[in-house]
């Protein structure tokens, strides 16, 4: 054990600041000027997208005119308000979204090179790790690097998050100040991507090891530098608390909840989760809820069967994606008029909720033994996708075997947007939009069209 703990040193350290680099610095210029060339041809897809691209872009609106994320529906809340936020911030800075998301990027790749410099004494390993980060191809695939998606920010946070990580341990014999901004803009970074994207839960890991070895190096260490680095922890959740006590306040004086996602809030996970937890024979994988699951439902759950007429309305002739389901469901409680607000909406999941479990408890159908929860529920056949799907998805990420750049000119895309949706694009992302009519983008000059087929093979 003694042996282990001594192990735990502090990396070694070189003197220098990056500043002292000039050749690094004009190198990354450099870099980073090619990366804007090759995104300067993309211009932005409106699309009709009112539980994607334009509901970021519609509570992004919402803000700029002060009033929060807006009037509330089925989808207000369906998802954190970091990106609306962002799209607010980028709209104030006068620039277009894309070339905001880009520098962004750009900018957080240069933290990570600042954040290694003192670990590595040569200076092309950080040229070549800067070039291979900056000029990841999948933050300019087009046309997914062309939309209001969330991959514009939640990429370059994740920089961000393991950047200051790395920045903060390879400074933790530095001053007090120096780790108390690293620390800062880890927390920063951290909480805008955990109200940015849901699946966020996969960085606690990391985060929960990077604790422990900047407590736990140097075990030899002063009290004094230990009680110095439990503060720079707390002010790490100092900021995280200050991002849930925000968001929750502004969610509970415009909506009457502190509810900040209301699909993780227990009524909803009540409501869906009972649904999920019915056992029927005909249960198949990536379908959450079978159309006999949902029958037993409508015979158990009388909150549940005030749907029925809407939900015969949402499958006449046409079999519901299943991926899809949860925003079928949420439209269908909107239609049925039980989501008028939010309090009404939390009644309505929360008592249909109930309903499920009072009739799974006294065994009026076969349930799963577990809580209700949005985790779809894991069956002994599914252990054998674990190591071809685990094999399969890291040999993409290191090979971006998945990566596909079409050979396809300017004319293969075209918005889809209606023309209110339309206003609030270019009104909101101060971007130039492609064109509706695939006649008109037919007139594009040839210079132009050939340009982005150039770049997008580049």
């Amino acid at each position: 054990m003694k042996q282990f703990f001594l192990s735990l040193r502090s990396p070694k350290c070189y003197p220098g600041k990056i500043t002292d680099d000039r050749l690094l610095i004009w190198w990354m210029i450099i870099l980073v000027l090619a990366r804007l060339w090759l995104v300067e041809a993309q211009d932005f897809l409106a699309t009709y997208t009112p539980h994607d691209d334009y509901l970021f872009i519609h509570l992004a609106r919402s803000i700029l005119s002060g009033q929060w994320l807006g009037s509330y529906n089925q989808v207000t809340l369906v998802k954190g308000p970091g990106y609306p936020l962002f799209i607010a911030f980028a709209h104030h800075t006068g620039l277009p979204l894309l070339l905001v998301q880009q520098l962004l990027y750009s900018f957080l790749s240069v933290i990570v090179v600042i954040a290694l410099r003192p670990l590595v004494k040569n200076r092309w390993p950080l040229v070549i790790l800067f070039a291979l980060i900056l000029l990841n191809p999948f933050m300019y695939n087009y046309p997914a690097s062309g939309r209001a998606f969330r991959l514009g920010l939640s990429m370059p946070l994740v920089l961000a998050v393991f950047g200051c990580m790395i920045g903060l341990m390879a400074r933790v014999h530095g001053t007090f100040w120096n780790r108390f901004i690293w620390a800062g803009g880890f927390g920063f970074s951290f909480s805008l991507l955990w109200y940015t994207r849901e699946e966020g839960i996969w960085l606690l890991p990391s985060v929960a090891l990077f604790a422990l070895l900047y407590l736990v190096s140097d075990p030899d260490k002063p009290i004094l530098q230990l009680l110095q680095r439990i503060m720079v922890l707390i002010w790490i959740c100092v900021i995280f608390a200050g991002f849930y006590g925000t968001f929750a306040y502004m969610n509970y004086k415009y909506y009457g909840h502190a509810v900040i996602n209301e699909l993780k809030s227990p009524e909803f996970q009540s409501a869906l989760g009972g649904l999920m937890n019915i056992d029927t024979e005909s249960t198949r994988r990536y379908v959450p809820v079978g159309r006999k699951a949902q029958k037993l439902a409508f015979s158990v759950s009388p909150t549940f069967n005030l749907l029925q007429p809407t939900y015969k309305e949402h499958i006449k002739g046409a079999q519901m994606p299943s991926s899809f389901y949860i925003w079928v469901f949420r439209d269908m409680v909107r239609k049925a008029g039980y989501a008028e607000s939010l309090t009404d909406a939390l009644g309505f999941y929360g008592k249909m909720g109930q309903e499920l479990k009072d009739a799974c408890r006294s065994g009026e159908i076969s349930c799963l033994d577990r809580e209700p929860t949005l985790v779809p529920p894991w069956r002994s056949e599914y252990n054998k996708y674990i190591v071809p799907y685990f094999t399969d998805i890291f040999v993409k990420a290191v090979t971006f075997k998945s990566f596909r750049c079409t050979e396809y000119r300017f004319t293969k895309w075209s918005s889809s947007a209606t023309r209110e949706m339309v206003r609030d694009y270019r009104y909101v992302t101060n971007e130039v939009l492609v064109p509706s009519s695939p006649a008109e983008i037919q007139k594009y000059p040839d210079f132009y069209q050939g340009r982005f087929w150039i770049r997008c093979l580049v």
